[in-house]
């Protein structure tokens, strides 16, 4: 069944050969997370990309008085890559932890590099990948630039649809670049103008 969530995945970037699917079916191995498991932490080299089937998980950084700031959420159908780590074989400089009870597939690094190189199907792969994650960033960098909070609140709930029940709330509050408590004025402010309309 979770193989063919992955070969559905891949066929949705563009069908898969029956040869690339047998590579894909050797090279990927499935894998369960628990909750609150990291899939890498800074200072480490990525040796493996994840994709995710099931859960969410976070990537963050940790400033040097402890306090963190998350840079992304990665749901289903996401990758967990640290992109420097991946491009530059070099130590990471955030974190990737999952926040529930998580599957995955995953692959070597060192694999896919040569895939990308051998074949243009896995270019392909690699570049949705890349769109996955810039998307994201991008998302993140937009709310940053938005001065209004609700606005930044409202734009958030459509593009991660069902996330704000599934992410603790100092977490978003961090990605959204605002303190917990304007969070919490934020949502009450929201619920106020939805039962009014």
């Amino acid at each position: 069944m979770y193989e063919e969530k992955l070969i559905n995945f891949f066929s949705g970037i563009e069908k898969p050969s029956p040869d690339q699917i047998s590579l894909i079916k050797f090279h990927y191995k499935f894998d369960i997370i628990n909750k609150n498991t990291f899939f890498i932490k800074a200072g480490r080299i990525q040796k493996e990309i994840g994709f995710v089937i099931k859960g969410i998980f976070r990537s963050f950084s940790i400033d040097k008085s402890g306090n963190e700031t998350t840079k992304l959420f990665i749901p289903e159908g996401g990758f967990l890559i640290c992109l420097d780590s991946f491009l530059t074989e070099g130590s990471s400089k955030i974190n990737i932890e999952s926040l529930e009870d998580s599957m995955i597939f995953h692959i070597k690094c060192v694999t896919l590099k040569e895939m990308i190189k051998t074949d243009e199907y896995w270019k392909k792969v690699y570049m949705k990948l890349l769109e996955n994650v810039y998307f994201i960033m991008d998302k993140r960098e937009q709310y940053h630039v938005e001065k209004d909070n609700l606005n930044k609140y409202k734009n958030f709930l459509m593009d991660f649809p069902g996330l704000i029940d599934r992410v603790k709330h100092h977490q978003i509050a961090s990605f959204l670049g605002m303190t917990p408590e304007s969070l919490s004025r934020i949502r009450k402010k929201f619920k106020i103008i939805d039962l009014n309309q």
